[in-house]
């Protein structure tokens, strides 16, 4: 498994990840997260490959670059892992933990000792998985009371 910056080529494999039909409205499409990307102060992308297949994509912010959205309150004392989407096909297959490592080592590298994540107050969310694997509710729901902000300590 690699974790490579995006580039011209990787852009249409990448915004056709899919997710499971009771995953979509938790997690927003690649495509989205891709296109914004250029207008995010401090954003990173990555896409998940293992040889030529794209199995997901990961973004994150370092928010030493101020906030990654308008109007939202962001914590910039730690470092946001904006997006983390698994393709369908590749969900279960220890490709979500990899990624989360890799978020926790660029944090790290980036001077941050905590990350931070929202997710979506619904059902199927992902929150079970974030908190097998460190992170905690921290109380805070963001962009208008519809996300659950999660932190780690590095």
């Amino acid at each position: 498994m690699e974790f490579r910056p995006l580039d011209h080529a990787s852009v249409r494999p990448l915004g056709r990840l899919a997710l499971r039909s009771d995953q979509e409205g938790l997690v927003t499409p690649a495509i989205w997260t891709i296109a914004e990307a250029g207008y995010e102060p401090g954003a990173q992308l990555w896409g998940i490959w293992e040889g030529a297949r794209a199995l997901g994509l990961l973004a994150m912010v370092d928010t030493r670059h101020g906030r990654p959205l308008p109007g939202d309150e962001t914590d910039l004392t730690a470092a946001y892992l904006w997006l983390l989407l698994i393709d369908q096909s590749a969900q279960g297959k220890g490709v979500g933990t990899s990624a989360l490592d890799h978020a926790k080592a660029t944090a790290r590298a980036w001077g941050f000792n905590r990350l931070t994540l929202t997710v979506v107050p619904k059902p199927g969310n992902a929150r079970p998985f974030y908190e097998r694997h460190g992170f905690s509710a921290t109380g805070r729901l963001l962009y208008n009371g519809t996300e659950t902000e999660m932190a780690c300590t590095l």
